[in-house]
């Protein structure tokens, strides 16, 4: 599975380097697959392949209802997103935890979800659309 599932952490999507649609797609597909085995780019192997997929898309869906929760009490920035959902994160992963921030905020923009307020190259301000 290379980096797409690994052993003992959740994969980084930097928004410029890949989509979370696309990864969850794919999570979905190694599913489909019904491996027994699956042997990952970090960690060992993974002996119960469809729990291990089942808990990463949960991961992800779950985060993405935390962002959105945080948007519902009124605009954030993405800092401020990332305080609200990563509690209790050190602060040498904050810069990994808002690039993952701002790739759940391009996926939800793309649906229609979430709209991005000031300017374009560098909007400061994120709220539910």
């Amino acid at each position: 599975t290379t980096d797409t599932v690994m052993g003992s952490s959740t994969t980084l999507i930097r928004p410029d380097e890949g989509s979370l649609a696309d990864y969850g797609r794919t999570l979905e597909l190694f599913q489909s697959v019904g491996a027994k085995t699956m042997y990952t780019g970090h960690g060992g192997p993974i002996s119960d392949p469809a729990a291990r997929l089942q808990a990463l898309i949960d991961h992800r869906k779950r985060r993405e209802a935390e962002l959105l929760e945080a948007l519902a009490n009124g605009p954030k920035t993405v800092p401020g997103l990332r305080a609200a959902i990563y509690v209790g994160l050190p602060e040498v992963r904050e810069p990994l935890a808002e690039a993952q921030v701002l790739s759940r905020l391009k996926k939800l923009i793309d649906e229609g979800a979430v709209r991005a307020e000031g300017d374009e190259g560098a909007p400061s301000t994120y709220s539910l659309s």
